[in-house]
């Protein structure tokens, strides 16, 4: 069983690589991800790399919509982390769309190894609409 300290640990990494997202920090991002971090969504069924990943969230975080996350459950066991949470993204005057997630990350050795997750693939389309909003 992991220690007390080990799943406090990881829960730090998971916890300030969620405030980075939504402070639009992506090099607390860069230096929270693992070299060979393989960031997966079930929406396009593509695993990404570190600069593919770090591409896209700076692309979400910028234009002036802001992401906010709720967090609904998490469970850590070991190096693994079950979330689920609704994330919304904000663009003022343009709206928000507000979806529910859920994400399996693995964390080891203070680095974020692996993300999975999963999104409604029609919410997913009203964000990008949104988003087309602000460009």
């Amino acid at each position: 069983m992991p220690s007390d300290a080990a799943t406090t640990a990881t829960e730090s990494v998971v916890t300030r690589f969620f405030e980075a997202i939504e402070g639009g920090d992506v090099d607390t991002i860069r230096d929270l991800y693992a070299d060979d971090v393989i960031v997966w969504h079930n929406t396009d069924d593509v695993a990404q790399d570190k600069a593919a990943s770090l591409a896209l969230l700076g692309h979400l975080t910028s234009g002036g919509a802001r992401m906010r996350y709720t967090l609904e459950h998490q469970t850590i066991v070991g190096e693994h982390v079950a979330r689920r949470h609704r994330v919304t993204f904000d663009a003022g005057e343009h709206g928000s769309v507000t979806m529910p997630a859920s994400l399996h990350l693995v964390v080891r050795d203070g680095k974020i190894h692996e993300i999975h997750e999963y999104l409604d693939s029609a919410q997913t389309a009203d964000v990008v609409g949104l988003l087309r909003k602000l460009r």
